[in-house]
């Protein structure tokens, strides 16, 4: 049987979208994500039929990557202002930059793997993933210069962009209260 929110949320559509769509109520819908009733299979068909129709390219989704327990979510493109593909990661250090601090959610866009802007990027070194302040050294334009405050990943300093594997930028910082 079809997964009715799972399908839902990875095509990046609303209750209200999917249930308007398939001509429902959005509250019908919700109780049948629920698992509080069981659908007829007219009904079912109707849910099955719009979700089969929407489009490949129309699915909007943000994929995002726990790099601590390598599960992976998907949330509709809303999520973090439209991107799509996530990393998130735990801070597990004292310090790693002004802003992040241990306990912190980072949130690393993939897509954002472009050394030439300046920005905490995750970087992925030889001895473990670390997150670093890089600046481009546009003098030398192959080389940048990488800062960290974590004392267990000191500073780099200047460095071929070409030896390193940024992971993507971070863009976003989650933090519990």
């Amino acid at each position: 049987m079809i997964n009715v929110k799972e399908e839902r949320v990875r095509r990046g559509l609303s209750q209200q979208e999917l249930a308007h769509a398939a001509g429902i109520e959005r509250a019908q819908l919700s109780r049948i994500e629920a698992g509080k009733v069981q659908p007829h299979a007219q009904t079912l068909h109707k849910l099955k039929s719009v979700i089969d129709n929407f489009r490949t390219n129309d699915v909007r989704t943000c994929r995002v990557h726990d790099l601590d327990d390598e599960s992976v979510t998907y949330y509709d493109n809303k999520y973090l202002n439209g991107r799509t593909n996530l990393y998130k990661v735990k801070i597990n250090t004292e310090r790693n930059a002004p802003e992040l601090h241990k306990g912190d959610t980072a949130f690393i866009d993939a897509d954002e793997v472009d050394l030439n802007v300046e920005g905490y990027y995750l970087i992925d070194l030889p001895n473990g993933r670390s997150i670093h302040y890089v600046v481009p050294d546009f003098v030398i334009g192959t080389a940048c210069y990488l800062y960290s405050k974590n004392k267990a990943f000191p500073s780099i300093g200047k460095i071929n962009r070409k030896k390193l594997k940024p992971m993507g930028r971070l863009v976003h910082i989650g933090r519990d209260f």
